[in-house]
């Protein structure tokens, strides 16, 4: 019995070794599952934490995206009106490709009627001188009249008559010359005031141009 005893007493014992051979490995595996927890969390801490910044970096593109859009929409909008000047430059561009042309044709016309003037001018003047002799002639005429000599003076009479005529018709000539002078005038400074205002207008498109250029590019 005593042997028996014994034996058992030594299988107890093996088994209190083994059991705490297994409470020390139990206690090693509940370290390493207490790591592997505290990896874990960490690991949850830093998911969180990216996650946070993914969400805020989409906030941020979302917003981005949006003003972007908004600038587009402007842009678009921009571009719609720079057209519509452009549409608008271009048919002033015509109005005053046209005016122009009106303008060239006034001034042959105006050049044409100088020139017709002029001769006129020297028309007259050369009457003028005729009719200076005619006048010098009757002048030495009256000096040698003789007393009895009517018939003659009436003619010399109708003579004077007729050149105070033709003097009065140029007279006429001369201020209708005038006033068409004068007409001209006026409508030189008038088409000078017309190209004032072109160059001013050309000049205020090729800022416009230049506006809208610097548009684009930005």
């Amino acid at each position: 019995r005593g042997k028996e005893r014994k034996e058992r007493g030594k299988e107890r014992k093996e088994r209190g070794k083994e059991r705490k051979e297994r409470g020390k490995e139990r206690k090693e595996r509940g370290k390493e599952r207490k790591e592997r927890g505290k990896e874990r969390k960490e690991r949850g801490k830093e998911r969180k934490e990216r996650g946070k910044e993914r969400k805020e970096r989409g906030k941020e593109r979302k917003e981005r995206g949006k003003e972007r859009k908004e600038r587009g929409k402007e842009r678009k909008e921009r571009g719609k009106e720079r057209k519509e000047r452009g549409k608008e430059r271009k048919e002033r561009g015509k109005e005053r490709k046209e005016r122009g042309k009106e303008r060239k044709e006034r001034g042959k016309e105006r050049k044409e009627r100088g020139k017709e003037r002029k001769e006129r001018g020297k028309e007259r003047k050369e009457r003028g001188k005729e009719r200076k002799e005619r006048g010098k002639e009757r002048k030495e005429r009256g000096k040698e009249k003789r007393k009895g000599e009517r018939k003659e003076r009436k003619g010399e009479r109708k003579e004077r008559n007729g050149e105070r005529k033709e003097r009065k018709g140029e007279r006429k000539e001369r201020n209708g010359e005038r006033k068409e002078r004068k007409g001209e005038r006026k409508e030189r400074n008038g088409e000078r005031k017309e190209r004032k205002g072109e160059r001013k207008e050309r000049n205020g498109e090729r800022k416009e141009r230049k506006g809208e250029r610097k548009e684009r590019k930005e």
